[in-house]
C-alpha cells in the first residue's frame, strides 16, 4: 500500500511539472492544463539572464597588440610579482603590483607595507665626519647622522639626526644628538599646506637634559620655481624639558622659514630656520638656524661633500651660554 501510493505522488508530481506552463515543457510535448485551472492569475516568471551570471570564457580582442600576447603578458606579469585578478567584466587578466598602490593613485593605500617599504619612494643619505689629533695634545671629534625624506602629490614626511661627540685628552666635551621630523600635507593644487613639525634635543653639557618640542600650523610657498623654493611657516605648540630647573609645559608660538635653491645640477643650499617664542613672554623664546650647502662628486656612487652650519640660541641659558653652533664638513653618501 505505502508502495502504491508513493508511486501515485510521485506520477501527480512529474504530472505537473510537465504539465505547468511555467516550465516550457507544457508547449513543447502539447499537454494540456488540467480542468479547471486558470494559470492567468499566477504571476509571470522571470528568466534570469545568462549574462548576468555566467563568466566569459575567452578575452575579448584587444586593438594593438593580439589578444594571446596580451593574456601571455599578463600571465607573466602575475606570475612574477605573485599578484594578480581577473575581471569578469571584460575576462582579461590584470597584474598589479603593490607598488602602484602609491598616495598618488591610490590616497587610501597607507596602510600597505609596501607603501612605506618601497625604496624607490624615498631619498635619503648617511654622513660621517672624522677629526683627531695627538701628541702633545689628544682630541677626537666624531660628527654622523642620516637624513630621510618621501614626497608625493599628496604629502611629503622625513626627517634626520645628527649626533656630535668630542674627547679632548681623554675628558669629554661635547656629547650631543639632534633630531628633527616633519610631515607636510598639500592642500590641493594651492600654496597653502598643513605640517607637524617636531625638535628633540639631547646634550650632556647644558642646564637640561633633554628637550621636546612639537609644532603644528599652516604653510604658504612665496617662491615655487625649478630651481628655487621658498616657503613660510607659522603655527603654535609646546615645549618641555627635562632634568632642567624648569621642567613645566610651555605653550609657544611657532613661525619659520624653509629655502631651497639649485645652484647648479651639482650644488644646492638649503637654509631652514625655527622661532619658537612664549606665548606668555615673546622674550622667553628659542631661535634654531641650519644651513647645509652639498655639491655632488661622484654620480655613480651619489657621494657628496656636505658643509653643515647650525646655530641653537636660548634666551634662557640658566647660566650657560646662550649659543651653541656646529660646523663641520662632511662626507654625505646617498641612498
Amino acid at each position: 500500500m505505502r508502495r502504491f501510493a508513493s508511486y501515485c505522488c510521485f506520477v501527480l508530481l512529474l504530472w505537473w511539472g510537465v504539465a505547468s506552463p511555467a516550465s516550457g515543457l507544457a508547449q513543447q510535448f502539447a499537454i494540456p492544463p488540467p480542468p479547471g485551472a486558470d494559470w492567468t492569475r499566477l504571476p509571470p516568471v522571470v528568466e534570469p539572464l545568462v549574462s548576468d551570471f555566467a563568466l566569459p570564457l575567452d578575452p575579448p580582442p584587444a586593438a594593438g597588440p593580439s589578444s594571446e600576447a596580451t593574456a601571455s603578458s599578463g600571465a607573466s606579469a602575475a606570475g612574477s610579482d605573485g599578484v594578480g585578478f581577473s575581471d569578469p567584466l571584460d575576462g582579461s587578466l590584470r597584474a598589479w603590483t603593490l607598488s602602484e598602490y602609491d598616495a598618488e593613485t591610490e590616497p587610501h593605500s597607507w596602510f600597505l607595507p609596501s607603501h612605506w617599504l618601497d625604496a624607490t619612494a624615498w631619498d635619503g643619505g648617511i654622513e660621517v665626519g672624522l677629526s683627531g689629533t695627538d701628541g702633545n695634545s689628544e682630541a677626537f671629534t666624531l660628527r654622523t647622522g642620516g637624513n630621510l625624506k618621501r614626497k608625493t602629490k599628496i604629502y611629503e614626511i622625513g626627517g634626520d639626526v645628527t649626533y656630535l661627540k668630542t674627547k679632548t685628552d681623554g675628558v669629554e666635551k661635547q656629547h650631543r644628538l639632534l633630531a628633527n621630523s616633519k610631515y607636510e600635507r598639500f592642500l590641493g593644487e594651492s600654496r597653502w599646506s598643513f605640517y607637524l613639525k617636531s625638535f628633540l634635543e639631547y646634550d650632556e653639557f647644558t642646564a637640561f637634559n633633554v628637550r621636546l618640542l612639537g609644532n603644528t600650523g599652516l604653510g604658504y610657498q612665496i617662491v615655487r620655481t625649478e630651481h628655487m623654493r621658498l616657503k613660510l611657516r607659522f603655527g603654535a605648540g609646546a615645549s618641555r624639558e627635562f632634568g632642567g630647573p624648569d621642567d613645566n609645559i610651555k605653550p609657544e608660538a611657532g613661525f619659520g622659514c624653509d629655502y631651497d635653491w639649485e645652484l647648479t645640477d651639482r650644488q644646492k643650499v638649503n637654509v631652514v630656520t625655527d622661532y619658537y617664542p612664549q606665548w606668555n613672554n615673546f622674550e622667553d623664546y628659542l631661535l634654531v638656524t641650519a644651513l647645509n650647502w652639498e655639491c655632488l662628486l661622484d654620480r655613480l656612487a651619489n657621494l657628496s661633500l656636505k658643509l653643515s652650519v647650525s646655530d641653537r640660541y636660548d634666551s634662557t641659558p640658566y647660566g650657560r651660554k646662550p649659543n651653541d653652533v656646529d660646523y663641520g664638513l662632511l662626507l654625505l653618501w646617498k641612498i
